[in-house]
C-alpha cells in the first residue's frame, strides 16, 4: 500500500495558508475509500480464519486454533465476529460485489446483529437498510424487526410465553376454557375435548 499521496495531502495541514476546501474535499474521500477498503478487508479476513478454523489449517504452526490467532496478534473475539460474518454473508447468502461494498462500512457490531435476521428472502431489504442508516439507527432498526414480516416463508414454532399460556390453557377444565373464550368474546363449539385430544395438544404446546 502506497501511503505517498496521503502523506502528501496531510502534510498540508501543517500550514493554514495551504489548505483549501478541494483538500478537505480530498481527505474525505481518501476516508470514505479507506473504510471501504477497510470493511471489505474484514470479509477477506473472515473468510480466511474460517478455513484455517474449519480444515484445521493452523497445525503445523500452533498447537490450536486459539494459540494461532494469538501468534497472528488476533483476539478470539474479533475472529468470531469476522468469521461470523463471513459465514453468512459470503457462504450462506453469496453476496456480491455490489452488495458487499454496501455492506463493507457498517461496523462489524451492526453485521453480526444482522447475521441472525437476515435470509435469502429479505437480504435486499436489509443490505439497503444497513446501507442507508446510520450504525445506532441500523441496529435500532434490526432491534425491531417482527420476525414475521421479514420472513413470512420461515415456519416459526410458537414463542416460549405462547407454549406457556397453551398449556396452561389445556390444563384447565372444560368448563373453564369455554368460559375463557367467552370472555374473549371466542366463539367455539361447546364441545367436551377427549383425554386423548387435550394429551396431544399439550404435547404441541410444549415442543
Amino acid at each position: 500500500m502506497d501511503f505517498s499521496d496521503t502523506k502528501h495531502l496531510l502534510s498540508k495541514f501543517g500550514v493554514r495558508d495551504s489548505f483549501t476546501p478541494d483538500d478537505a474535499e480530498l481527505v474525505h474521500r481518501a476516508i470514505a475509500q479507506s473504510h471501504q477498503d477497510f470493511g471489505l478487508t474484514r470479509f477477506k479476513l473472515g473468510a480466511l480464519l474460517l478455513a484455517v478454523k474449519e480444515k484445521e489449517l493452523w497445525r503445523g504452526k500452533a498447537r490450536s486454533f486459539s494459540e494461532y490467532l494469538e501468534s497472528e496478534h488476533i483476539k478470539a473475539s474479533a475472529a468470531r465476529q469476522y468469521m461470523c460474518v463471513a459465514e453468512k454473508f459470503l457462504f450462506e447468502l453469496k453476496l456480491d460485489n455490489r452488495q458487499l461494498l454496501a455492506l463493507s462500512r457498517t461496523s462489524m457490531t451492526t453485521l453480526v446483529k444482522a447475521c441472525s435476521k437476515i435470509n435469502k428472502e429479505n437480504m435486499v431489504e436489509l443490505i439497503d437498510l444497513l446501507e442507508g442508516l446510520s450504525d445506532r439507527d441500523a441496529t435500532h432498526a434490526l432491534d425491531e424487526l417482527d420476525d414475521h414480516r421479514i420472513s413470512l416463508s420461515e415456519k416459526r414454532g410458537p414463542s416460549t410465553k405462547i407454549k406457556k399460556m397453551m398449556s396452561e390453557y389445556w390444563a384447565l377444565p372444560n368448563d373453564l376454557r369455554v368460559e375463557f373464550l367467552q370472555a374473549l368474546r371466542v366463539q367455539e363449539p361447546l364441545k367436551v375435548v377427549s383425554l386423548h385430544e387435550q394429551s396431544a395438544l399439550h404435547q404441541t404446546a410444549l415442543h
